[in-house]
């Protein structure tokens, strides 16, 4: 490869994506092997990290499924030892770890926003933590955190506070770790979609409900997102195509937030 496509050319990294048995995450665990990287599908969904290995190895590279709760610390601590060990190194990390649960502030119980804020925010302050260790020992790269649309707007018909709380941290976290982890050659940014076709996205099922004819009058594209829209920025920020790029938070949402 040469010229400008060879800045993206991922031959020879070794990734590691958390959340890659999900539909976000799994697209984008593909989309780094189609571009040359090997990849470990970190999740506690087994049998959809499983399916995801399959269509890395279908790309030509090598995957690792490992079992993970990204919410507890000695997980993820192994996790990126056991893709340290099987790889060699790590070169670019992804996390992708979310839930969306709704409940009124009013009505919230304490349990449910730890769970929210847990999986939402302090599993990407441990990912990083360990993954930073990592890439620092591997002589650098990039760290890749998925965020929300929701993490700079509240949703407008949905109380989703916790998960708004929670992503508007990680954009935060990333941009303290872009300038933490500078000296060590490792750059942080992440992405934040907007209204996605996923398995836990519900207004994806329910194309004649109100919610559903709001969202699409209020996104400029007049659709919500397929998860594989998201491949071509993931590998960009994986890549040297984005070398001079740290600490930024870039919005894919079809022109949601746009007006």
């Amino acid at each position: 490869m040469t010229g400008v496509l060879s800045l993206f050319d991922l031959s020879g990294k070794k990734a590691m994506v958390v959340g890659g048995g999900g539909d976000l995450g799994g697209e984008m665990a593909v989309a780094l092997a189609e571009a040359g990287a090997d990849v470990a599908i970190a999740d506690i969904d087994d049998a959809g990290a499983r399916k995801v290995a399959d269509r890395v190895k279908a790309a030509g590279r090598k995957a690792l499924v490992i079992h993970c709760d990204a919410t507890k610390e000695k997980d993820v601590e192994k996790a990126v030892a056991k893709t340290v060990d099987a790889f060699g190194g790590l070169h670019i990390a992804v996390n992708s770890q979310g839930v969306g649960s709704a409940a009124p502030v009013l009505e919230m119980s304490e349990d449910l926003w730890d769970k929210v804020v847990d999986v939402g925010l302090k599993s990407i302050f441990l990912c990083a933590k360990y993954q930073g260790r990592a890439i620092r020992d591997s002589g650098g790269g990039s760290i890749i955190s998925v965020a929300s649309l929701l993490s700079t707007i509240a949703h407008k018909s949905a109380p989703l506070s916790a998960y708004c709380a929670s992503k508007a941290g990680v954009v935060l976290l990333t941009k303290s770790l872009a300038s933490e982890l500078a000296p060590y050659n490792i750059r942080a940014n992440c992405i934040s979609p907007g209204f996605m076709i996923t398995k836990l996205n519900k207004t994806s099922e329910e194309p004649e409900s109100q919610g559903y004819k709001d969202l699409i009058e209020d996104t400029p594209l007049r659709r919500m997102g397929k998860a594989d829209e998201l491949n071509g920025l993931v590998v960009f920020l994986a890549s040297e195509a984005s070398s001079f790029m740290t600490g930024s938070d870039v919005v894919i949402d079809g022109g949601y937030t746009s007006w």
